[in-house]
């Protein structure tokens, strides 16, 4: 069976997932470690039963160098050489060759040999690029990768292939070659590496290696895992998982322990450092830094390489639990304000939030943390008050309300409902910008956390207030010059943070449009939250509870498909999957015409058919960008067609 991969949850660019192997499934991201044939510090079994690995990587030009092991790889499999039946993973001897010069051994034999001893996934012989490469040499040689790849994938039969990208510290480069190996099709899949980068990890260029990630993400087949070569220290493993990358492999483990040195997620300690073990693993359970050091050579070292595996494989079920729980990037910030060379990053992750955005998915299960140092990259943030910009169409001055605790509307309703009634729109002042009263229940704003609202907060909001203001031609003024306006009618605030909340999700004026007529608001008895929105006596909007926004109904669908011109909120499939969609079946990507470039994951999306028919709503599965890349992968989940019988076709 072909090597697959499908995501399941999102954030940032990072994917929760699985992949499908011959040897059965990976739940991603996941930590290799490496198994040396020749020195094997923990036996493959305890990899698994005591440590938790699902996937192992051994080096097929160890294997074949040695006569011994190469015949009985050939006889037997790679799998039973080292006595382990899940995925495996070989690697072709690419960093030996860098690391000793040239090795005796071209890309076609070190290939067949892989293939033949029965690899999941092959690696082909690619070119390594180090940090000190001019920008020719580094173009150059990835061009020599790419005509390796074209050559592996005609050879490689029905083994897996790690499809390389290399480019040395060049973005341009690395993305450049990602779009090439990304056209690649092995019949037995592809996993594509981001190589060349132990020397960066060495030296803790993490600046440089953020870089070439972000630009190998940028052409890479969003279908498809990500592999960082080398990668194995868990304190950058938050971090690189968080940029995209799915996969990792290290030696780390066995070469700190040689060096008597023990990892943990905020660096690297000498045991002789040591006068306390900060560390619940079974190996420091069970003994003292003192006990450690009295060991004899052999068994320290075994003790420490059990340590050093331990922590790495906790960390990625940390960072799997981050993602499931929505958390991944305050784990990432916790990670690298503990590391300068990590904490160096921040300004490069700022200067790619756009990048970080495109495939943010639109809401989490658990609210936003902000905190003033992450801000510049976190990209909810920048969505939110983009949105708020161009999405909202106050018809009256704006003011700045005092702090208040959320919810706003048990805390401040008497206050804003006299604002209302005097035409103001009131704000309040947070980390995220100033926050619209009628946004209070939708994510983020409702569903974040933060510290105290202090005053360089406020004056930002205040800032970004009279940006909004000019941008909406409308004054602002001071809450109590709003005060001395003249009262009119109460204004429903109800129906007004519907509206405001339809026309943040959907687009501007998608609220009036959605509640033109006789609206019924449903609201819950206990806590007076919107429940459910009926215009005319159809049903346009039911509200979700985890994240305050609203999930669109057939009803509803229909009235802003006729309003909101195309591409606006839509997806468009070809003839053969509408009358399936229009029966409420899913949207699957290969059948995906056209998407709106402004969507998110989880957002509310018209599916239609090539002539713009309405055929069905529900909420987009994957990002505009990775859509072309998903295959037979979902790609929309339809809530309500329109009915096979109705759909005309």
């Amino acid at each position: 069976m072909p090597v697959s991969f499908e995501a399941r949850a999102r954030e940032g660019l990072s994917r929760r997932g699985t992949m499908e192997t011959p040897h059965g499934p990976v739940d991603t991201p996941a930590m290799m470690p490496v198994i040396n044939p020749n020195r094997t510090l923990i036996e493959p079994q305890r990899m698994a039963e005591d440590f938790g690995a699902q996937i192992l990587i051994t080096n097929a030009y160890i294997i074949r160098k040695d006569e011994d092991l190469r015949e009985q790889a050939r006889e037997e499999g790679v799998h039973a050489l080292i006595d382990w039946d899940r995925p495996l993973v070989t690697d072709s001897g690419t960093f030996q060759d860098y690391v000793y010069g040239e090795i005796d051994l071209e890309p076609d034999e070190i290939l067949a040999f892989q293939r033949e001893m029965g690899s999941d996934v092959g690696t082909i012989l690619d070119v390594f690029s180090p940090p000190d490469r001019t920008h020719e040499e580094a173009d150059q040689e990835a061009d020599d990768t790419l005509l390796r790849a074209v050559d592996a994938v005609d050879h490689a039969g029905d083994m897996a292939l790690n499809l390389p990208v290399q480019g040395g510290t060049y973005p341009d480069l690395r993305e450049a070659a990602a779009r090439d190996v990304s056209r690649l099709e092995p019949p037995g899949g592809a996993l594509h590496p981001i190589g060349g980068v132990v020397p960066l990890m060495e030296d803790q260029r993490y600046v440089t290696l953020t870089k070439a990630i972000l630009g190998a993400q940028r052409g890479l087949h969003a279908g498809r895992p990500v592999h960082l070569f080398g990668a194995g220290h868990p304190h950058m493993l938050a971090l690189a998982v968080y940029l995209g990358c799915d996969l990792f492999d290290s030696a780390a483990y066995a070469k700190y322990a040689d060096d008597d040195r023990l990892v943990f997620p905020w660096g690297t300690v000498g045991l002789d450092e040591l006068d306390e073990l900060p560390c619940t693993c079974p190996t420091c359970r069970e003994r003292t830094a003192g006990d450690l050091e009295a060991l004899p050579d052999d068994e320290r070292v075994q003790a420490l390489g059990e340590h050093n595996l331990h922590v790495t494989m906790a960390e990625m079920r940390r960072i799997r639990h981050a993602q499931d729980s929505g958390r991944l990037l305050e784990l990432v910030l916790e990670r690298i304000s503990a590391h300068p060379a990590l904490d160096a990053c921040r300004h490069v992750l700022a200067d790619h939030v756009d990048q970080l955005e495109a495939r943010e998915p639109v809401s989490h299960h658990r609210a936003v943390t902000l905190v003033d140092h992450g801000l510049d990259w976190h990209p909810q943030p920048e969505r939110a008050m983009d949105r708020v910009d161009r999405r909202l169409d106050p018809r009256g001055p704006l003011t700045l309300l005092d702090a208040v605790d959320r919810p706003f509307t048990a805390n401040a309703t008497d206050e804003v409902q006299a604002m209302r009634a005097r035409g103001v729109h009131p704000f309040f002042p947070s980390r995220l910008g100033p926050v619209p009263f009628d946004l209070d229940e939708a994510y983020p704003f409702s569903q974040c956390r933060e510290g105290p609202i202090t005053e360089p907060v406020v004056e930002a909001s205040r800032e970004q207030l009279d940006q909004l203001a000019e941008a909406w031609d409308v004054d602002v003024l001071a809450p109590e010059t709003a005060r001395q306006r003249p009262a009119e009618d109460e204004v429903d605030l109800t129906a007004e943070r519907v509206a405001a909340t339809a026309s943040y999700q959907f687009g501007p004026q998608a609220g009036r449009r959605l509640l033109a007529g006789e609206v019924a608001i449903e609201t819950s008895p206990r806590t007076g939250r919107v429940r459910t929105v009926e215009t005319d006596g159809e049903h346009v909007l039911s509200r979700r509870a985890y994240d305050g926004l609203f999930t669109l109904k057939l009803a509803g669908a229909r009235r802003i498909h006729e309003w909101l011109p195309r591409p606006f909120m839509r997806v468009r499939v070809d003839e053969e999957s509408a009358p399936f969609n229009a029966a409420g079946k899913s949207v699957f990507a290969k059948f995906v015409l056209g998407v709106q470039k402004g969507l998110r994951p989880g957002e509310e999306c018209l599916v239609v058919d090539p002539d713009d028919e309405l055929v069905g709503c529900g909420q987009l599965r994957v990002s505009p960008a990775e859509m072309k890349d998903m295959g037979s992968g979902p790609a929309v989940d339809v809530r309500e067609g329109i009915g096979k019988d109705t759909y005309r076709g």
